[in-house]
């Protein structure tokens, strides 16, 4: 990402949590997601990392996932959603804001209709969306 001139702030620190990677535009942010070993491979990291991403989502962040396996395997292949989901949230390499990280802002979480959504349904949905977001939509 850096080597196309994204903003790339590792490790961006969020109401006490961190999101792995975060492209920085001018008006609007993406959260990236690595997902693979060590961090996401048993059952309990990986709940625990998509409920994390659940709260984010609902305090507005977008994210964006990618597997390490997928990576590693075919590198620019796997990363052309991505770019597509950069052009589409207009952030464009070398434009960054000025803000990073929490700077003081608090988090709160919103209503969502999926509130009593039980665990296999959120597993569900959640899966679901990690599927899209690797198909570039």
């Amino acid at each position: 990402m850096k080597e196309r001139g994204y903003h790339v702030v590792p490790q961006w620190k969020v109401s006490g949590k961190r999101i792995d990677l975060v492209v920085v535009g001018e008006t609007s942010r993406l959260a990236v997601e690595c997902d693979g070993s060590p961090y996401h491979s048993t059952p309990d990291q990986i709940r625990d990392d998509y409920e994390r991403e659940r709260e984010l989502r609902r305090a507005g962040w977008q994210f964006w996932r990618i597997r390490s396996s997928e990576f590693a395997l075919a590198p620019e292949d796997s990363l052309t959603p991505l770019w597509k989901r950069l052009d589409a949230l207009g952030i464009q390499p070398g434009v960054t804001e000025e803000v990073q990280g929490d700077s003081g802002s608090t988090w709160a979480p919103v209503e969502m209709d999926d509130a009593d959504l039980t665990a296999d349904e959120l597993d569900d949905m959640l899966d679901e969306d990690a599927s899209v977001s690797l198909k570039g939509v």
